[in-house]
């Protein structure tokens, strides 16, 4: 049988993976010594069964998903500007996006590509999109 390794992004989980491969998520699980319920963390590596799905399919449902979320959001929100964060020790990418930023991870990891957010060492300089709410149709045709 076919396997493939996947690096665990922003919001996946084993049922997304079973969905795009076609594979009962206890497939998943069982190849990975995960039990049911255990989360996934990011960045975890993942075997995936590729028998019945090929890897470009499954790379392609993964990228249109991420690209769903993105289009989502940016329906809704609008990066306004940016701030700059210096990490302190002890900071971690998913506090700082939901807790501090109020902000997708994602959307932090848009505006900081070259980072390993795996690894976050204290003094590391982030850019921080700001964003706010886009007006509604009937906010602007009150205007």
């Amino acid at each position: 049988r076919s396997v493939g390794v996947v690096q665990v992004r922003v919001e996946e989980t084993i049922g997304h993976y079973a969905e795009w491969l076609r594979v009962p998520a206890r497939d998943i699980r069982r190849l990975n010594r995960l039990r049911y319920g255990q989360p996934l963390r990011l960045n975890q590596k993942i075997k995936v069964p590729l028998h019945k799905t090929a890897k470009n399919e499954f790379e392609s449902r993964r990228l249109a998903y991420h690209d769903g979320l993105a289009d989502d959001f940016f329906r809704r929100y609008q990066v306004a500007s940016t701030t700059i964060y210096t990490v302190k020790k002890g900071d971690k990418i998913w506090k700082l996006a939901n807790r501090d930023f109020n902000v997708p991870v994602w959307l932090i990891k848009r505006f900081n590509i070259e980072i390993d957010f795996s690894a976050l060492p204290p003094a590391r300089k982030l850019i921080i999109p700001v964003v706010r709410q886009r007006p509604s149709a009937t906010q602007m045709a009150s205007t």
